[in-house]
């Protein structure tokens, strides 16, 4: 049947549609393999390999990890979730290293257990994604903010035997009644930021009740342990690390300048405490320009916190105990420092901040970077 000059049958319509969405598919693909290359996994998998020494020869490792890193970038809330999203999309799968029928939950779920019994492996392919930023980036670990987020277990409290044994309880801000405070039972992630790129360059997980200013310290020593380059010159913070040895470990273990509030007085109480010198003391007044300046520097670090709840499902879980959550966590800072590290190796210094997996690969040598 003849149609009209200029019109389009019904099914070349379908045919015509479709185009852009492939081609947008093809690139969102491109993109996801770019991220997972610019992650050196090989002593994550040289470690996990090591189990399946005797017996039939199980599924390679590489295709699941890199399985869970897409899920992560794609804030899959589950792992049922991400085996659904690869077949649903073969290309996906095959970026990812499948090249035969999908592994069951279970081969997840077991795979998943094993690499949370690692956590050192997961922070040291952090610290990698950092040092290859810091190449791209010269300025990264200037001026840095600290703080942490609470992460929910999949775990009822109220029971009488409670399934999580590790998780613990501790008084956060109210999301819903500003000025308020809730109680939140799980586990805290705290997050050494850059607040120019508002990159994690650093992470330290804790049950819920160990307090902020009991973490600080050791995260920077960590970090200056990792990295040789390490040498800030400004570390901001919230009232919480109101502490004299955070000052003192601040200024003289490190030689920065610690902008920090002084804690509220208590109700009732007419005076502070006698803590003088470089508490009260510090290199810069805290009624100079130059010091609410730099503490608005702060907000990195809760943006930071804000992008892996809502973007990197740090908050949509359902795990429990605290090795697994503290795998959990990791992966999606893993991912969060592996985007900005595609943007910056890209050339995409402003989209650093960005959270969408829209870059798209440029036949950029990664692993000469990394060298």
């Amino acid at each position: 049947m003849a149609t009209p000059h200029g019109s389009i049958p019904g099914a070349d319509r379908q045919r015509t549609a479709a185009l852009p969405a492939r081609r947008s598919r093809h690139r969102y693909v491109v993109a996801l393999i770019q991220l997972i290359g610019c992650i050196d996994d090989r002593k994550i998998l040289e470690r996990l390999e090591k189990y399946h020494w005797t017996g039939r020869p199980g599924h390679p490792q590489r295709p699941i990890f890199r399985a869970y890193l897409v899920g992560y970038a794609l804030a899959t809330p589950s792992t049922m979730a991400i085996i659904g999203r690869l077949r649903e999309n073969p290309a996906l799968a095959t970026s990812c290293g499948f090249t035969a029928a999908l592994p069951s939950r279970w081969t997840f779920n077991r795979f998943f257990k094993r690499l949370a019994t690692h956590p050192e492996l997961l922070t040291e392919c952090i610290a990698a994604l950092v040092r290859l930023l810091k190449k791209v980036l010269p300025e990264l670990g200037t001026a840095l903010a600290v703080d942490s987020t609470t992460v929910n277990t999949n775990s009822n409290p109220n029971k009488r035997r409670v399934s999580d044994p590790d998780a613990s309880w501790t008084a956060t801000t109210s999301k819903s009644k500003p000025g308020a405070k809730e109680w939140v039972f799980g586990y805290k992630l705290h997050i050494l930021t850059d607040t120019k790129y508002e990159i994690p360059i650093g992470v330290r997980f804790t049950t819920a009740n160990s307090a902020d200013s009991l973490n600080i310290v050791p995260l920077l020593h960590s970090a200056r342990e990792t990295f040789d380059w390490f040498s800030p010159k400004v570390v901001t913070a919230d009232k919480g690390y109101d502490a004299l040895h955070v000052y003192k470990a601040v200024i003289d273990d490190f030689g920065a300048t610690p902008i920090i509030p002084l804690r509220s007085l208590r109700p009732g109480a007419t005076k502070r405490r006698p803590n003088t010198g470089q508490r009260t003391d510090g290199p810069l007044s805290r009624d100079s320009t130059e010091w609410r300046r730099l503490y608005r520097l702060r907000t990195a670090a809760e943006r930071v916190n804000s992008r892996l709840k809502s973007c990197r499902r740090l908050e949509r879980h359902h795990f429990r105990g605290l090795s697994k959550i503290q795998a959990h966590a990791l992966l999606a800072v893993i991912v969060s420092v592996a985007i900005a590290t595609c943007h910056a190796v890209n050339g995409e210094t402003l989209a650093v901040r960005s959270t969408a997996v829209a870059f798209v690969g440029r036949g950029l040598d990664l692993k000469a970077k990394r060298q």
